[in-house]
């Protein structure tokens, strides 16, 4: 007995929501994984993914510029961008098609861009005891501006609101005389709670130096540590033996997201097995 027909599964991919952006050097880098199946659990070999852009402020969508990519499902997507006017805001958001109704545009991300500082330089390694030591040379880079805050709300902003109290415009107090002006006067009387202090942001990040792996050939470089150190030498000790690991060093002047200079050079080295070793 056959059922009542059913609407065909759409193809719409699900909102992209692991895009992280990084400034190396003077490149703008996006990752973000596309995604595997639709928001009706449909298998997405191929899809178009268009990543919009824009500087400063204004209405995004009217603002932003698209260009568009092929991507395969569940594929890692590494693209970049050029290097927008430092200390302006740079958002970006990544729309998913699969020649179907397009998914939902995630809220943007945003960077500011820093001047590149300049990239380490003579990065070796060698085998140690414990692991492979690194070390290389380079400039730890100047900690980025403060952002400014935004200017306090002054007196002429919307009034405090008290309770059983039709809020009033700005000036309207003034204004009032007689029975407005006693009513003004016991609203006043009406105890207020205070605001609760605001807490103190986390102090910025130092910046430093950032070191990353990948497995040779084809492996993904990824950190080895979250935030930056000052020291220009590091021990990695959770490299397998038996493998041969590839590094680099990036000189970094702020986290969250990461801004700092290009790579290193690359350096990779076969980190002997126990059994190998004589």
């Amino acid at each position: 007995m056959r059922g009542d027909p059913r609407p065909p599964l759409r193809r719409t991919p699900p909102p992209i929501t692991d895009l992280v952006l990084s400034q190396q050097g003077d490149r703008i880098v996006l990752e973000f994984g596309a995604p595997a199946v639709s928001i009706d659990a449909v298998p997405l070999r191929e899809m178009t993914l268009d990543i919009l852009t824009a500087g400063g402020d204004g209405d995004f969508r009217k603002v932003a510029r698209k260009r568009s990519i092929r991507a395969k499902g569940g594929e890692h997507i590494q693209e970049s961008e050029p290097l927008p006017p430092v200390g302006f805001p740079f958002r970006v958001a990544v729309l998913g098609g699969s020649g179907s109704p397009p998914g939902p545009v995630q809220p943007t991300k945003v960077l500011v861009p820093l001047k590149p500082p300049p990239a380490p330089q003579n990065l070796r390694a060698q085998p140690v005891a414990d692991g492979i030591r690194l070390r290389w040379a380079g400039d730890v880079p100047e900690a980025p501006p403060p952002v400014l805050a935004s200017p306090a709300v002054s007196a002429a902003s919307p009034p405090t609101l008290v309770p059983g109290k039709p809020a009033s415009p700005p000036g309207a107090g003034t204004a009032a005389t007689g029975a407005g002006s006693s009513a003004a006067a016991s609203a006043s009387a009406v105890p207020v709670a205070p605001a609760a202090p605001a807490l103190p942001a986390a102090p910025p990040a130092p910046p430093g130096f950032i070191v990353y792996r990948r497995a040779a050939p084809n492996g993904r470089a990824l950190p080895l540590f979250a935030l930056p150190q000052p020291d220009r030498s590091f021990v990695d000790t959770t490299a397998s033996p038996g493998a041969e690991w590839c590094y680099l060093v990036r000189a970094v002047a702020g986290v969250d997201p990461v801004r700092g200079s290009a790579s290193s050079n690359e350096v990779c080295l076969n980190l002997p097995s126990a059994e190998a070793q004589p």
